[in-house]
């Protein structure tokens, strides 16, 4: 249920966005947006890292069914967070400098300013797995079984976090003229397009896709018979069919036959993750049975 009620309230917000209203506002630049939540004394506290922050709240709910199920210890789930969290961001950080690697070689300082945003997902993800990894070693644990309770918890902190970037004003699609479409201010535009007022808000759609691939992860989990891994296989085949999705609408690059580099590591995710089921299904260890 806590899927279907994010992704109903990031359609609701969009009907928000289009109905009018305050957020609207903000929206279509008719009311300025701060991106500073409070302040704490000279420290400014950044609705970006507020909001991925607070994704961690829910997600961790998400993850205590599975948790239960999968017979793990509560400190188990508590020393992941502990060192997946900073794995993550590490890794989110360190594959933004390295795709933008021409601009952080001339800024070397700016590497280490993650408040106004810059983090890759597949990064943190990278980062997610190699702590997984390392804690099923160290605890005897089984990494599959692992990886599938915190699957559909990632992708919700995933769909949750994305709006970070609303505030930043940053996971821009091209220029649009539909009733949705994002303001951004001219300081704010990405380079080549600083003509354009309104973008498709790349990152909203994401967020919705996110949130409906939680809740098909979420139903899938009800399965009575299904293998250690399979939760964690489908969640890289539904994030990765839901970012190859965005990509064809976000401003970037073209790598090869008109797609991105992160099409292409998608295309690449969803057959590993789809080869991966496929063989947990059909050729993988004894059925968990409730």
């Amino acid at each position: 249920m806590a899927a279907w009620a994010v992704a109903g309230v990031l359609v609701a917000t969009l009907v928000a966005v289009v109905a009018g209203g305050s957020l609207a506002e903000a929206w279509r630049g008719r009311r300025p947006l701060d991106p500073v939540a409070f302040w704490i004394g000279p420290v400014g506290v950044r609705w970006y890292g507020l909001v991925i922050a607070l994704s961690f709240v829910p997600a961790w709910l998400v993850a205590q069914p599975e948790r239960v199920r999968a017979g793990l210890a509560p400190d188990d789930l508590v020393d992941l967070a502990l060192l997946g969290i900073p794995m993550g961001l590490v890794g989110a950080r360190l594959v933004y400098v390295l795709q933008n690697l021409d601009y952080f070689v001339l800024h070397p300082l700016d590497a280490l300013r993650t408040r106004m945003g810059g983090l890759s997902i597949h990064g943190a993800l990278a980062g997610a797995v190699l702590a997984i990894l390392w804690l099923a070693r160290r605890r005897r644990l089984d990494a599959a079984a692992l990886a599938d309770v915190v699957a559909p918890s990632v992708l919700l902190a995933q769909a949750i976090g994305r709006w970070g970037n609303f505030f930043n004003r940053e996971v821009l699609g091209y220029p649009t003229e539909l009733p949705w479409g994002l303001y951004v201010p001219e300081p704010m535009r990405p380079p080549g397009y600083e003509m354009a007022a309104y973008f498709h808000p790349a990152f909203l759609y994401e967020s919705i896709l996110a949130a409906l691939a939680v809740a098909g992860l979420l139903a899938y989990r009800r399965r009575a018979r299904r293998r250690p891994g399979e939760l964690a296989a489908l969640y890289l085949v539904a994030y990765s069919a839901v970012r190859w999705g965005v990509e064809w609408v976000r401003i970037g690059e073209a790598l090869a036959l008109g797609m991105s580099l992160a099409q292409w590591v998608s295309l690449g995710g969803l057959a590993v993750g789809a080869a991966w089921w496929a063989w947990l299904r059909w050729r993988g260890r004894p059925a968990m049975v409730e």
